[in-house]
Formats: C-alpha cells, sequence, structure tokens
C-alpha cells in the first residue's frame, strides 16, 4: 500500500481546500446543528455525498486529537496506512450508527423522519465527535499525592461529571435537530435524543469495543 504521508504529499492542495471548506461547515454545525441541517434538503439523495465527505473531515480531526494518546501511551503507528483504514472503517461504523439510531428511536416514538434523512443528519452531528475525543484526556486523572483507592475514587468521580455535563450538552445541541427530522415537539425530541446517547455509547461497546482493544493491541 501507498504511505500515507506521499498521498498527503501527492495531494497537498486539494487537501487544503477540502479541510478549509469541511471547518467552516464543522463551525456552523458546532454553532447550531438545527440551522444546518434546517438549511440544506436532507432530503435530497445530493446531500448524502457531501455529508460523507464531513464525516471524513471528522474523522481525520478526531485522528489527528488522538495521536498523542495512541503514539504516546498506546505506541501506535498512526501513519500506518493499514491501521488508519481499519481505524477509519470501525469510526465510520459508529458514525453510521447515529444516523441509524436517529431513525430507529425517532420511529419509535412515532416520529416521520425517513433513513436517508436520518442518516444524513446523524453525519454532521458527527460533528461533536471530536469534542468527545478531547475529553479522553481528561478521563482517568492521576494524582501523585493521592494513592491508589483516592486516584480510583477521583477517576470515577471525574467520569460521572464529565459524561452528565456532555450528555446534557448533548441533548441541548441534539434534540432540535432530531425535532426537525421526525417533526418532534421538544418532549419527544428531548426523550429520543436522551435515548439515543444511552443506546449509541452502549451499541458500540457491545458490538465494536472488542474490535478497537484488537486493533489497537496489534498495533
Amino acid at each position: 500500500m501507498a504511505d500515507i504521508t506521499g498521498i498527503i504529499k501527492d495531494y497537498a492542495e486539494p487537501l487544503g481546500r477540502f479541510l478549509k471548506k469541511q471547518f467552516g461547515i464543522w463551525l456552523s454545525v458546532i454553532s447550531n446543528p438545527r440551522d444546518f441541517v434546517a438549511g440544506i434538503d436532507i432530503r435530497s439523495k445530493e446531500a448524502v455525498l457531501p455529508a460523507l465527505y464531513f464525516a471524513l473531515f471528522v474523522y481525520m480531526a478526531s485522528i489527528f486529537i488522538a495521536t498523542t494518546g495512541l503514539v504516546v501511551y498506546g505506541k501506535i503507528n498512526v501513519l500506518d496506512t493499514l491501521f488508519l483504514i481499519s481505524d477509519f472503517v470501525l469510526t465510520f461504523l459508529c458514525f453510521c450508527l447515529i444516523g441509524v439510531t436517529l431513525y430507529l428511536i425517532g420511529k419509535g416514538l412515532g416520529g416521520s423522519g425517513g433513513f436517508r434523512e436520518s442518516m444524513v443528519a446523524g453525519f454532521y452531528l458527527t460533528a461533536f465527535w471530536p469534542i468527545l475525543q478531547i475529553a479522553d484526556y481528561f478521563m482517568s486523572p492521576s494524582l501523585s499525592f493521592l494513592d491508589d483507592q483516592q486516584n480510583a475514587i477521583l477517576r470515577f468521580a471525574t467520569f460521572l461529571i464529565l459524561a452528565a455535563g456532555f450528555a446534557c450538552f448533548l441533548t441541548l445541541k441534539f434534540h432540535p435537530v432530531v425535532a426537525h427530522v421526525h417533526k418532534f415537539g421538544r418532549v419527544r425530541a428531548v426523550a429520543a435524543t436522551v435515548l439515543q446517547i444511552v443506546v449509541v455509547p452502549a451499541l458500540i461497546l457491545i458490538f465494536l469495543g472488542e474490535h478497537f482493544d484488537n486493533l489497537f493491541a496489534s498495533s
């Protein structure tokens, strides 16, 4: 396989344009995901490819953020093409779960949104994935003046605080998009969003967690 650094050098200029455009979209989605999604025709076939391009950008941002942890702590060669392809496939499946659960949970609560619009909206909601990636660096604090038991309590408390904080943040950001896709009122939109925030990590842990572990262990 071609070396990933060689690919980057060969396509530096178009890659730069791609990153600049997608970064602008990322800022718009982060700022107000509902307004962005409402501003495009998510029911159109033409909306699918741009959404996939954006998901690719989000993956690139996520792997860049994760590089320090992967290299320093995991001793992983993040420029290995096989590793990147495998990691991208697994991460893309995680991204797909956002759209799939948006559709299934919405339909279960009587929503009117279709599969295509749910998937397109889901791909744009991956904009928040890099923010969650940053949070990984703060999930397991370890202070030298605390013993093992105290550090374990500190890590558990930190996890609960960050998890609760992000759950509230994502609910605030996601539920207007869910309402737009499924024509929900606020109560059903919030309920669907909370269910999604619980279900997506559970599905990733159950079905994809072992594959991620095996990928990192073999790298």
